[in-house]
């Protein structure tokens, strides 16, 4: 049995090395601010996506802690621990809100931006 190397190009070394260059140096990081949500909502649909984004972030948590304690047996994250509990309190927060607009008939005007900072290490 013969075995065919299809779509094979052998590559010059100079292409190599810029790969390699390319993934040791990446370019830095930018600053900037991002729209994520942007617009106006019937008290249904701004429910359906904010508590979403939230529920997403409380998960996002409650799984790196899970890996965590199975992982590592790492019983207790104080800070991420309270980062669910701020998520939680204003979800509910936000429930009311909403709970509130939608009681009276009215849409909701929702902007939610992210900033990102580079950091230095």
């Amino acid at each position: 049995m013969t075995t065919e190397l299809v779509n094979a190009t052998p590559q010059h070394p100079d292409d190599i090395r810029e790969q390699v260059n390319a993934h040791a140096n990446p370019p830095p990081a930018e600053a900037g601010n991002f729209s994520l949500v942007r617009g106006t909502f019937s008290a249904e649909e701004a429910r359906e996506v904010l508590l979403n984004l939230i529920e997403d972030k409380i998960t996002f948590h409650r799984r790196y802690l899970w890996s965590r304690r199975e992982r590592f047996g790492e019983e207790n994250d104080p800070a991420r621990e309270q980062r669910i509990e701020e998520l939680l309190a204003t979800k509910g927060r936000i429930r009311e809100a909403i709970d509130r607009a939608a009681r009276a008939g009215q849409s909701l005007e929702v902007h939610c931006d992210i900033q990102l900072r580079p950091l230095a290490d």
